[in-house]
């Protein structure tokens, strides 16, 4: 927290620096007027907001003041001379911005994918789905019981619908980065995917 202190704006470290001499628990005991803090309020995508000083709420309190300003407010030259624009520069963002958000959806999905995969391999007493895959990848010999069997052809039911599943989202992810749907929330992917029928 900083202070209003002999007109300027100081920490509780520069104003005791004035005060060497003063004994005191709290700068407001030397005259200091704590400038409290306040939301920064909404600004749009291609705004900020920054500090502009102090102001009195409707309560007489000391309070930080903000402003909304553009985020970017002048051309820039770069080191090989070249001039990015401030319309360059607000795309050069935005496009980052929506990759960014495209690449943590991707991962917050793909882990409810993997766990969706996981969870239903355990219940057929699988360490995850890539030992369930495994084991459908061991042929059988046709020296096998029943039961072998039985727990191939399971095997190959999971290792299915493990391929059926990451298939759907892949067309699904497709279908976002063309821009034909929107990114889809956990729920609605795990709605969308294939239903396991072993």
């Amino acid at each position: 927290m900083n202070y209003i202190y002999q007109g300027k704006e100081l920490s509780a470290r520069e104003i005791k620096a004035l005060n060497p001499n003063t004994v005191y628990k709290d700068p407001t005991q030397v005259g200091a007027v704590p400038i409290l803090p306040t939301p920064k309020g909404e600004c749009g995508e291609l705004e900020r907001r920054v500090r502009d000083g102090v102001e009195i709420d409707g309560l007489g309190n000391t309070v930080e003041k903000w402003k909304t300003v553009p985020m970017f407010t002048a051309d820039i030259e770069l080191e090989d001379g070249t001039i990015k624009t401030v319309a360059e520069q607000e795309h050069e963002y935005l496009t980052k911005k929506q990759a960014d958000a495209i690449e943590q959806a991707r991962a917050e999905l793909t882990k409810a994918i993997e766990n969706l995969l996981n969870t239903t391999a355990k219940e057929f007493r699988y360490d995850d789905i890539k030992s369930a895959r495994a084991s459908a990848g061991v042929p059988l010999d046709g020296t096998e019981s029943d039961a072998e069997v039985a727990i191939h052809n399971e095997s190959l039911t999971l290792a299915k619908w493990d391929r059926a599943v990451w298939a759907k989202s892949t067309e699904i992810e497709a279908a976002v980065l063309a821009g034909t749907r929107t990114m889809p929330t956990v729920e609605e992917l795990l709605s969308e995917l294939p239903k396991y029928n072993g």
